[in-house]
């Protein structure tokens, strides 16, 4: 036997065992095949992971439509028409009369063409009008439109229905396509396919198409707490965008409603899901909402929200187009809608949800290929028990060794990966401790490193030098795919939405965040093995120069440069105002002309500077926000609100005309009582509109005619009342009074100030705006109105 090819024979001085180690084992492998190492798992990640993200089925033509299946083609069609309508937005001609027209149209070929000795089919056009607090304001609308389908089995026997919504309204400036154009169209091919095949269902579906969801899911909230159907919708698959084109993801499930994953199992074809993007949702860092919420608080109804992430740099914009939108897109959705649609209008869970309710529930899909779901509970024990064992194999080696006066390389090396599993298992334990869901991201490589290393000890493979890690590298190979799959999926969503969350924080941290996490959970236990390379420094110090060569392009190059025309846009939110305070009196105190900046990204104007964009004058409003109430500004929504300290004002000297007229006026002025009195006002203008009250100190307002949860439970200061008021189809003025309380009952001195605004969203501005908007270079994505505000002092 060769010297190089026989065994030392090391004793250990406390265990009195013996430890053999084979020489071939122990040398290193050559530092050139570090490169092919750290290939392979980037060839893991390009080739499996990402192809699987993008995975989409075939999208099928008008040629298949006697398989009664959802056709892409037909689908996409429809998505033409709807989004060559143009901007939706609430309250315009666009959305309340062509929109709906369009709609209409094709649920009256549908009906037509239904199995009639089948199906009854219904069609409801509904108008809502009511009001509900959000966030900072509350929110009021008159005249939003529903249109409501019921798509009846013959001979049903129960009274509890499934309800499948999306919107169709839009943002201003933006044809909405993807958001959310392609779940209309969804649901209407989903609709058909049912409607006209013999395959029956035991509760009737009611397939809600709503007019008001930009608008803080208006429409959704009158659906669901007038329409005479609501009552009777037990559960609902709830149908977004957040991006466009790509797969759906199941955002948010429940609560507290297991079995709707269990279904979601059973039918759904192209499963894509995880517990984790629902925490990141519900936790506040994603600026966004969805009808959803609406559904799930006030009318109680638990679900599915499913929505489109992808390409989320075009949200809400005017690249929101159907060119983007492959075929295949709509067929994927639409495969999956059609599928959970029938099984849960067959689920008996229906007839009395409340006798289903548990736990919430742990979800995640594999690559696409796997949907999997446990209850809390069973995350707990299923999270603990692999974290104790994490704990204790690897202190139990470490006594076993620590008698040794040498401890070899490889063993030094082992102690390091177990040290990584330790850290691992006491944040498993933490995090289920306070209740994180998510925890299973950290579970994953955990269970198979400790796999990977009882196998090790059952076979004494960690005593053979480095003869171990081939086992503990192939064990990493599902959660390496499992960990890079899921954070690719979350930085591809979050990435996008933190150009738009304002200039307050800073979200590059969070993509930091989840990159780093994505390092460690991906690449912990295998990033040390790079130690069994000889000349590890070589290859770690080869990585650092890739490291700088990035950092110095992403920052001094134009590489590095985050914004593209059209692809990857900066959003650039800014109001055209005229600002006319009046006094007690009725005089005319203060008349200026200027643009209302909310930046939505933390650059802010710097970018915009060096375009030269004439910013010559830009000012922050904090000066103002300490003066007057609101800021003395037309801070438009919550968004604005929330953003307002880092608001910049940029003043004009011409006067900017407003396009119409926002009038308010005062009806009457009644004494209830000797410290009370009424005012009443009559209010006319666009279909947005806001309204700011403030009451002096020794006045209180005491009652109204909105909603009085609001009024007992206002912003904290200093923020005002905030009335935001939104009308659809139903223009006609709103008429409210405001009654106030003053102790001493003299009631002719100034009681309150009132701010209105008029935000003119659907019209241009003038000539001077308008050149303006022209001198921003092609990477910056304008919203811009013109508004009025007038403050009142009553």
């Amino acid at each position: 036997m060769e010297d190089k090819e026989k065994l030392l024979l090391t004793e250990s001085k406390k265990a009195g065992g013996q430890v053999l180690i084979g020489r071939k084992s122990t040398s290193k492998i050559p530092w050139y095949l570090a490169t092919g190492f750290i290939l392979f798992w980037g060839l893991l990640f390009f080739g499996v992971v990402i192809p699987f993200y993008k995975r989409l089925p075939t999208a099928l033509t008008l040629e298949d439509a006697n398989e009664n299946v959802f056709i892409a083609e037909r689908a996409y069609k429809n998505l033409y028409t709807l989004s060559n309508i143009g901007y939706k937005l609430t309250g315009s001609k666009e959305n309340e009369i062509e929109a709906v027209q369009f709609i209409l149209n094709e649920l009256a070929q549908i009906k037509e063409a239904s199995l009639k000795d089948f199906f009854d089919m219904e069609i409801d056009l509904s108008q809502a009008s009511g009001s509900y607090p959000y966030k900072t304001v509350l929110n009021v609308y008159q005249g939003v439109q529903n249109i409501a389908v019921k798509l009846i089995p013959k001979n049903y026997t129960t009274e509890t229905y499934l309800l499948v919504n999306s919107h169709f309204d839009s943002k201003p400036f933006t044809p909405s396509a993807g958001d959310a154009g392609f779940m209309i169209v969804t649901m209407l091919e989903v609709l058909r396919v049912i409607a006209t095949t013999k395959q029956t269902f035991q509760h009737p579906i009611v397939f809600l198409f709503n007019g008001a969801e930009e608008g803080m899911m208006q429409a959704s909230h009158g659906f669901i707490t007038q329409h005479k159907w609501a009552p009777l919708c037990k559960a609902v698959v709830n149908l977004d965008a957040g991006g466009s084109g790509g797969r759906e993801i199941l955002f948010q499930s429940g609560p507290n409603h297991s079995w709707l994953l269990k279904y979601y199992k059973k039918y759904i074809k192209y499963p894509f899901a995880t517990t984790f993007a629902e925490e990141i949702f519900q936790s506040g860092i994603i600026p966004s909402d969805s009808d959803f919420t609406q559904f799930k608080k006030y009318g109680k109804v638990p679900g599915l929200d499913m929505v489109q992430l992808n390409n989320g740099y075009i949200y809400h914009t005017k690249y929101d187009m159907i060119n983007i939108i492959p075929r295949e897109s709509l067929q994927n959705t639409g495969d999956n809608v059609l599928s959970i649609v029938r099984g849960l209008a067959n689920a008996t869970e229906l007839h009395d949800t409340k006798a289903h309710m548990d736990e919430t529930s742990v979800f995640f899909d594999f690559l696409g290929l796997r949907f999997i779901y446990y209850s809390e509970t069973t995350g707990i024990w299923l999270y603990v028990c692999p974290s104790l064992i994490g704990l204790s194999l690897p202190i139990t080696i470490y006594y076993t060794l620590q008698g040794n006066k040498k401890i070899p390389t490889a063993y030094h090396l082992q102690l390091a990966l177990h040290g990584q599993s330790i850290i691992l298992a006491l944040l498993v334990i933490c995090l289920t401790i306070f209740g994180l869901r998510s925890t299973y991201i950290l579970l994953i490589p955990l269970i198979f490193y400790v796999l990977s290393l009882a196998f090790n000890l059952l076979t004494t493979l960690h005593d053979r030098g480095y003869a171990w890690t081939g086992l503990l590298k192939a064990s990493q190979i599902i959660p390496f795919l499992h960990s890079s799959y899921i954070i690719y999926v979350l930085i591809v969503f979050v990435t996008p939405i933190s150009a738009r969350s304002g200039s307050a924080s800073n979200r590059d941290l969070y993509i930091a965040g989840l990159a780093a996490a994505g390092t460690v959970l991906s690449f912990g236990f295998l990033v040390p093995l790079i130690n069994t390379f000889r000349r590890p420094s070589l290859v770690v110090l080869s990585l650092l120069a890739i490291t700088a060569l990035s950092m110095y392009l992403a920052s001094s190059t134009q590489i590095g440069f985050p914004f593209r025309p059209k692809t990857s846009g900066q959003r650039v939110a800014y109001l055209q105002v005229r600002n006319m305070f009046y006094e007690y009196d009725g005089t005319l105190s203060k008349d200026e002309s200027g643009y209302l900046f909310n930046f939505q990204d933390r650059r802010e104007e710097t970018t915009f500077l060096d375009a030269k964009v004439n910013l010559t004058g830009l000012v922050s409003i904090k000066s103002k926000c300490d003066k007057y109430m609101m800021c003395g500004m037309p801070l438009y929504d919550y968004r604005y609100v929330q953003n307002r300290l880092q608001s910049k004002w940029l003043p004009r000297s011409k006067s900017i005309e407003p396009p119409a007229a926002t009038k308010l006026e005062l009806i009457s002025k009644t004494t209830l009582s000797a410290t009370t009195v009424r005012f009443e006002f009559n209010l006319t203008g666009p279909s947005h509109m806001s309204l700011f009250i403030q009451a002096y100190e020794d006045v209180e307002l005491s009652n109204w005619s909105f909603l009085r949860r609001y009024l007992d439970d206002p912003p904290a200061y200093p923020l005002s009342y905030h009335i935001y008021f939104t009308y659809g189809i139903d223009s006609s003025p709103l008429n409210f009074f405001l009654e106030f309380s003053k102790a001493d009952g003299n009631f002719n001195v100034p009681m309150f100030q009132m701010g209105v605004s008029g935000h003119y969203i659907e019209l241009e501005g003038d000539a001077e705006s308008l050149e303006f908007a022209s001198t921003f270079p092609s990477f910056g994505i304008l919203a811009t109105w013109p508004v009025l505000y007038q403050r009142y002092i009553f």
